[in-house]
């Protein structure tokens, strides 16, 4: 709260300033006060418009206020400006998979495995995407992917286990989801 205040004394000086709307909406953010985190990247990018991690930033604000069109339209400008942007393609990935546009998120998860192969999240959500397409055996492979990379990942765990319970190979899926178990009671 006191980085708040002092960024906010700091605008009160001079209010065209985007880094430091930056760095106040990130700070809010952080304290989950997204609405106030979006109108301080908001009054950043009245400042400098083609600002690539302002647009990030505030496209994971608009998909924490669960406004996933309008989150995937601030990561699609920022894409613009930086179009090998990983977390970027990763945020709009999960911004279409939440609105239902799971092939459409595809994309943006093969293309941020192109560009960062060993990292698991993009793998587990690709997984989730291709298991919400009926891609079962598909979504096997990106799951026991993501365990290969971080084997302490108990939700691709199991969901590896439910694409296989798709797939009839119930045994394999018992296995998968105990292993999940017993890795959440050993690290847990």
């Amino acid at each position: 709260e006191l980085g708040i205040a002092s960024l906010g004394d700091a605008l009160a000086h001079d209010d065209a300033q985007p880094l430091i709307h930056a760095h106040l909406g990130d700070a809010l953010q952080m304290l989950h006060r997204y609405q106030d985190a979006l109108d301080s990247y908001d009054r950043a990018l009245v400042y400098q418009p083609a600002f690539a991690r302002v647009l990030y930033k505030r496209g994971n604000a608009l998909q924490a206020l669960r406004r996933h069109q309008d989150a995937v339209q601030s990561y699609d400008r920022a894409l613009a400006l930086k179009p090998n942007a990983v977390a970027c393609l990763f945020n709009r990935g999960n911004a279409l998979r939440d609105l239902g546009l799971h092939q459409q998120s595809l994309a943006d998860y093969d293309r941020a495995i192109e560009l960062s192969p060993l990292d698991w999240r993009v793998h587990a959500n690709r997984g989730a995407a291709l298991h919400a397409l009926d891609m079962s055996q598909d979504a096997v492979l990106s799951y026991e992917r993501a365990i290969l990379l971080n084997p302490d990942d108990v939700l691709s765990r199991s969901n590896l286990g439910n694409a296989l319970r798709a797939l009839n190979r119930h045994t394999n899926a018992v296995r998968s989801c105990q292993a999940g178990v017993t890795t959440t009671w050993i690290s847990g």
